[in-house]
């Protein structure tokens, strides 16, 4: 029994781990305001742009607070991103959100 409690306690990181890297980021599908449905490569995340076009990035995606609302996203897949201040800073550096990166889901 003791040798089953320790293999949980090691497995169990690893699977929150895994968990969390598959579920961090926001919604991998969005829609936009026509009712199309935009999904984000594996790993990656949705936004939706100052221009209410749906963009996706490969990893986390940020929307800036500087008023421009620029969606950036990690350059890594499934890489995060995340604020310092009013700045985001973006695992492999940031790229801006592009809807080429996302699939359109048909009906």
């Amino acid at each position: 029994m003791k040798l089953l409690n320790k293999v949980l306690i090691a497995v169990l990181p690893i699977f929150l781990i895994y968990s969390f890297s598959n579920f961090a980021y926001g919604d991998p599908c969005r829609q936009d305001s026509k009712g199309n449905v935009w999904c984000a490569p594996p790993g990656g995340d949705t936004k939706t742009n100052d221009q209410n076009q749906v963009v996706c990035g490969v990893g986390q995606c940020l929307i800036t607070t500087d008023g421009k609302n620029t969606v950036m996203c990690s350059s890594k897949p499934s890489g995060g991103a995340m604020f310092q201040g009013s700045d985001i800073l973006c695992f492999g550096g940031c790229v801006e959100g592009r809807q080429s990166l996302c699939t359109q889901l048909s009906r």
